[in-house]
């Protein structure tokens, strides 16, 4: 999590996830993110980058299509995770970006406002969380 430069205080976090592929991973991301409070109001980009089995995040982008916190944003061709960051970065408007891989599990509620408050010390720029457990390439995120 880092520092936004564009600074409007819609959501107080704006959080991207490369897409390429993985559907199952990604469903669960999004299902235990929408099931945890995460103690802030957030935004979720989900950069598309034309990764394989289509037809199956197709299916997960309408599956969570009426939250309105939730938009996708689909790259015309596969450009790489550097370039596919960030261009969902730039759509961000918060003043705290997170990088949120599809592959990580929240488990803890508050988890999203513990992260933010550590950028109430003006010394913090960058927060990382780690890993609870690791298990079949499916990360569980512990804060701090």
């Amino acid at each position: 999590m880092s520092k936004n430069s564009n600074n409007n205080q819609r959501n107080d976090v704006d959080i991207v996830t490369p897409v390429y592929g993985s559907p199952f991973f990604l469903k669960s991301m999004l299902d235990s993110m929408l099931s945890i409070d995460a103690g802030v109001r957030w935004s979720l980009t989900l950069v598309d980058d034309l990764g394989p089995d289509r037809y199956k995040t197709d299916q997960v982008y309408r599956t969570f299509a009426s939250d309105a916190r939730i938009k996708v944003v689909r790259n015309k061709n596969n450009i790489g995770f550097a370039a596919t960051n960030n261009r969902g970065f730039s759509t961000g408007r918060a003043p705290l970006l997170l990088l949120l891989n599809s592959d990580i599990l929240i488990k803890e509620q508050g988890w999203l406002a513990r992260m933010a408050s550590e950028f109430d010390n003006l010394n913090v720029g960058v927060v990382g969380a780690r890993h609870l457990y690791f298990q079949k390439d499916q990360h569980t995120l512990s804060i701090l």
